[in-house]
């Protein structure tokens, strides 16, 4: 986990609302459940981070909101006095439609959370939740298995993607060619 905390310290995370207080009150108490590796990371980084680079990552299951494939890290959650960007405001936050099951650990593209299963079945699994369209059947996109292969993911910038760079061609039959000949000519295209 060292190493990946190194890793963030290369994409320059800058605290959001440094002044804030970590024995305020607005701080609340973890769930029991919390994975050692996120708790880790929090020792590390206690206030919410934004980055001064641009950090992307490919999940396992693409968002709707994802470019070819690939997420944009916007935050990962910590203290904050901006209770839009705390974790402890969040977790008690039940209109922001968050199951008790997930815990926000971040957002990504499309201001969606990034979530990490609390539920016995997937528990430590990283997942977009899709604000828009959440219920426990979907708008949940995994993202890794746990938070540390999460951050194995990230990436300063473009991610490769399988496949990227190739492209395909495709040939058409004659009879489509002159199937769509006639109907642009109808359509008066030239």
């Amino acid at each position: 986990m060292k190493d990946l905390i190194e890793k963030i310290n290369s994409f320059g995370p800058t605290k959001l609302s440094v002044d804030f207080d970590l024995n305020s009150p607005v701080c609340v108490e973890l769930p029991d459940n919390v994975p050692s590796d996120y708790l880790e990371y929090l020792e590390k980084y206690p206030y919410t981070v934004v980055f001064e680079k641009e950090v992307k990552f490919k999940a396992k299951i693409a968002s709707p909101w994802s470019s070819a494939g690939i997420e944009a890290l916007e935050v990962l959650y910590g203290f904050s006095r901006d209770k839009n960007n705390n974790l402890f405001t969040l977790i008690e936050n039940e209109e922001k439609g968050l199951p008790h099951s997930m815990l926000p650990i971040g957002q990504a593209t499309g201001a969606n959370y990034i979530c990490m299963s609390l539920r016995d079945y997937d528990y430590g699994c990283v997942y977009i939740l899709d604000h828009e369209r959440f219920d426990e059947a979907n708008g949940l996109f995994l993202i890794e298995t746990s938070f540390e292969k999460f951050l194995e993911l990230l990436r300063i910038g473009e991610v490769e993607c399988e496949g990227q760079s190739e492209l395909k061609t495709m040939s058409l039959s004659v009879s489509l060619q002159a199937r769509i000949a006639e109907a642009l000519k109808k359509k008066d295209y030239k």
